[in-house]
C-alpha cells in the first residue's frame, strides 16, 4: 500500500528533531532548520524537478549575499519570453526574486504539482536547499569568500 505524501509528510514531522524559536515550529531536516510550512515543499520539489540541459540553478545558504547573482543572472542570460521587457531594462520593473523564482518558497509551495516544462528555457530556478543534484545537472561553485 502507498502512503500518501501529506500522510508521508505527517510521518515525516513527527521523526524529526523539533525546536519552538520565537514562536515557530522549526524541524531539523539533514542537518539544517526548516519551518514546517517549508517541508512539504521541500520533499515535493525533491521528488518533482528533473534538470534539463538549459537549467541554471543558484543554490546558496541564506543571507549569503546573493540578491546581487538574482539580480545579475536574469540580466546576463535575458531569458526570452520570462517577462515582458522594454529597453527600460529588467530590474527597473522586477524584483531579483521574481526573476529567479524559488523552488521550494514559489513553486512548489504554492502548488505541490507545478509544471515546470512549460517554462520557457533558459529555466532558471534558486534554492537555499541543500538538495541532491541529479547527475545531469552541470555544476558551476562559484565561491564568494570576502575575508
Amino acid at each position: 500500500m502507498e502512503i500518501s505524501f501529506p500522510a508521508a509528510v505527517s510521518t515525516l514531522l513527527g521523526e524529526l528533531p523539533k525546536e519552538i524559536w520565537c514562536g515557530l515550529d522549526l524541524y531539523n531536516l539533514e542537518g539544517f532548520w526548516y519551518a514546517n510550512s517549508l517541508i512539504p515543499a521541500i520533499m515535493a520539489a525533491r521528488s518533482s524537478v528533473r534538470a534539463i540541459d538549459c537549467d541554471v540553478f543558484l543554490t546558496s545558504s541564506m543571507k549569503t549575499g546573493t540578491t546581487w547573482l538574482k539580480a545579475t543572472i536574469p540580466t546576463i542570460m535575458n531569458p526570452v519570453g520570462r517577462t515582458n521587457d522594454d529597453s527600460q531594462g529588467t530590474l527597473l520593473k522586477h524584483h531579483p526574486n521574481a526573476l529567479t523564482p524559488s523552488l521550494e518558497v514559489q513553486l512548489f509551495k504554492e502548488n505541490p504539482n507545478p509544471d515546470l516544462l512549460d517554462m520557457p528555457c533558459p529555466r532558471l530556478f534558486r534554492t537555499h536547499v541543500p538538495y541532491p543534484l541529479p547527475r545531469s545537472l552541470r555544476v558551476l561553485v562559484w565561491d564568494l569568500d570576502i575575508d
